[in-house]
């Protein structure tokens, strides 16, 4: 049963060419909806490069051995921000993915916002921090 004043939570998992982009995209219509494309898209593709992952905060974690470890983890770990609104959490280049200007209706107003502010000052983080509280108070008050 749905906690009242909760918002519910969807996850789509599914494979690739089912439909879930358009399964995905009638839920995002609703108006009292918060919805992002492929979280993790950013995540697998930093660390499949050994790359770092580096946060709003400033704080680092890098992965020279890639995901190889234990990638449920890591996806958990990376979904749990996105669940709860805590975009500060989340690794910057999958907060600033390019996908949400196409697919991710609730993420666009913070690309567009971090993009006027950045070509105004290369501070990043400042931008980004100033952008996310709208995002924040989006994502909170959505019932899905």
């Amino acid at each position: 049963m749905p906690t009242p004043g909760k918002p519910k939570l969807l996850l789509i998992v599914a494979y690739l060419r089912s439909g879930s982009t358009f399964t995905s995209s009638l839920f995002s219509q609703q108006p009292d909806s918060f919805y992002v494309f492929e979280p993790l898209h950013m995540v697998v593709k930093t660390v499949k490069k050994h790359m770092a992952l580096r946060y709003v905060n400033g704080t680092v974690r890098r992965f020279p051995q890639g995901i190889s470890d234990n990638p449920q983890s890591l996806f958990r770990e990376c979904m749990d921000p996105w669940l709860r609104c805590a975009f500060r959490k989340v690794d910057t280049a999958s907060l600033l993915d390019n996908f949400h200007l196409h697919y991710s209706k609730s993420i666009k107003p913070l690309l567009l916002c971090v993009k006027h502010i950045r070509s105004l000052t290369p501070l990043t983080r400042y931008a980004i921090n100033h952008c996310i509280r709208e995002t924040v108070v989006k994502c909170i008050s959505a019932n899905l």
